[in-house]
């Protein structure tokens, strides 16, 4: 039984060998089903394969829409900025200040 088994793997082989040569589309129909005949576990891995990749993508669409929000943190921020808006804003009041204490200094 493997021997006769053997021999429908080689002929499958040889015939797409043989069809390769003569006429492509058809010799690619021909490795198809030598690799049917040689392989045949592989048709149910890859069919395996594909349920669980089609289960994965079932359940990220039952999670509904795709949300985007921002990853980024909130910048950070310098002390040495903060310092100098500080100094400029209380030379800003301070002259403020004087030019109230000045009045008008342009007569009308």
């Amino acid at each position: 039984m493997l021997l006769a088994h053997l021999e429908t793997i080689e002929h499958a082989r040889f015939r797409a060998l043989a069809q390769l040569i003569v006429d492509s589309k058809k010799g690619i129909e021909a490795f198809e089903e030598y690799m049917k005949i040689a392989f045949p576990y592989l048709e149910a891995s890859k069919k395996r394969d594909r349920d669980k990749y089609i289960d994965i993508l079932k359940n990220e669409v039952f999670k509904g829409p795709m949300r985007v929000r921002s990853m980024r943190a909130p910048m950070a921020q310098s002390r040495m900025k903060k310092k100098v808006v500080a100094v400029n804003k209380r030379a800003q009041e301070q002259m403020d200040g004087l030019y109230k204490k000045m009045g008008d200094t342009i007569p009308r």
